[in-house]
């Protein structure tokens, strides 16, 4: 029952079920699992960044990084 609810929530596009939905991903840690590639991804960005010169481009990029993982939304 909770796949399909998520399934339906997905292709439909329907949030009148929001909190159960939201429960679901928490239980199984999917929020957690997520940030944690989210951080993954930027580490490594920025890893790859590491080899540029520095400029303000660089520092933006960086930025960018860092902030796309401080979103709540």
């Amino acid at each position: 029952k909770e796949r399909e609810l998520l399934v339906n929530a997905i292709e439909n596009a329907d949030n009148s079920d929001i909190e159960h939905v939201v429960h679901i991903l928490q239980t199984v840690k999917a929020f957690d699992y997520t940030r944690s590639k989210a951080q993954e991804s930027a580490d490594l960005a920025k890893q790859s960044l590491s080899n540029l010169q520095d400029s303000d481009y660089k520092e933006a990029l960086i930025l960018l990084c860092d902030l796309s993982l401080q979103r709540k939304s």
